[in-house]
């Protein structure tokens, strides 16, 4: 379980050193990866969701190589691969959260299931919210709305991320 949170936290935050990301996704999803395979006999949803993890490894291993050797990734063929990313990115969440749902009828422990749906439906509407605001940035309003709607999203992000290390602690003990 360790390995999936740590994962998270490599694909939720950025830490960029001039071009070069210090935390990239594609080690993330290569962790969460790893962290799922350990749990390949007992629980069903980490069993579907290990095809996904392998497209957003190599996914992002090609973005991040693309970023480094300079070649542009601000075109359409880039952002219909970046909205189904994201698409999948939450797929993959939603599989892992169920994951834990069965780990906890498993093993019979509160592992936060309730307060993990929770935070995740909130992240799908704040990807919908966003996604509709980033095309309407043509007004002021927008732009207000869709700070708002990233800094709401950062909250969610971060409070998803501590239950996961509640998730990881209370199960590896």
């Amino acid at each position: 379980m360790t390995y999936i949170f740590i994962g998270f936290l490599f694909v939720f935050f950025d830490i960029t050193f001039f071009i070069v990301n210090l935390m990239p996704d594609f080690i993330g999803f290569a962790l969460i990866f790893m962290g799922v395979i350990k749990f390949d006999n007992k629980v069903n949803n980490f069993i579907k969701v290990k095809p996904w993890l392998i497209y957003m490894v190599i996914y992002s291993l090609l973005t991040y190589l693309c970023l480094l050797l300079g070649v542009n990734v601000n075109n359409i063929l880039f952002d219909i691969l970046r909205h189904i990313s994201i698409v999948i990115i939450i797929y993959c969440e939603w599989l892992i959260i169920m994951g834990i749902n069965e780990l906890e009828k498993i093993n019979t422990i509160d592992l936060s299931f309730d307060k993990l749906i929770k935070v995740w439906k909130y992240k799908v509407i704040l990807a919908i919210a966003s996604a509709i605001c980033s095309y309407l940035i043509f007004s002021s309003i927008f732009v207000f709305l869709l700070m708002v709607i990233v800094f709401a999203a950062f909250v969610n992000e971060v409070y998803f991320l501590v239950l996961m290390y509640r998730v990881q602690k209370i199960y590896n003990k």
